[in-house]
């Protein structure tokens, strides 16, 4: 899953933390494993407060850079919003995988550039029906996982 991967880049809303609210999965901390071995990004579509949720957590020193769509002006799904991240991070799409729990704003463009995917099939709550448009318009992850402790 991961063969060839320098950095995971981590949607945060639904995927390490929970829908709609300030609190993080029970796995998040999985993400300091992950850390050990890979860089680690969150990029996500979030407002600025979701920094200092972020920041005051007990993986932010295993994080190396946060994208937050409020404060690049760029939001997901948009190609703009993975192209300047990988930019930014000098990276290429091939070392690169994305991690999310949303198949149309975290699967469908990172997959059209080039970057592996992972799915994370979280209970959904707000975005049920987007995922399932999305498997109706054939969008696909390259894997997906029920939990973080499964991305090895």
């Amino acid at each position: 899953m991961l063969e060839g991967i320098t950095t995971i880049i981590f949607d945060l809303g639904g995927t390490l933390k929970d829908e709609g609210v300030w609190e993080w999965h029970a796995d998040y901390l999985e993400v300091k494993r992950l850390a050990k071995k890979y860089k680690i990004v969150i990029a996500a579509n979030q407002p600025k407060m979701a920094r200092k949720f972020i920041e005051h957590s007990k993986i932010s020193s295993d994080i190396s850079a946060i994208y937050l769509s409020w404060e690049i002006n760029l939001h997901k799904p948009s190609k703009k919003f993975f192209q300047y991240v990988l930019n930014d991070l000098d990276l290429k799409p091939t070392e690169v995988v994305y991690v999310g729990n949303d198949l149309i704003n975290d699967i469908r463009t990172p997959k059209k550039l080039g970057i592996r995917t992972i799915f994370i099939t979280r209970p959904l709550k707000l975005i049920w029906m987007k995922n399932f448009v999305a498997n109706l318009l054939f969008i696909h992850p390259d894997y997906v996982v029920k939990s973080i402790e499964e991305i090895r």
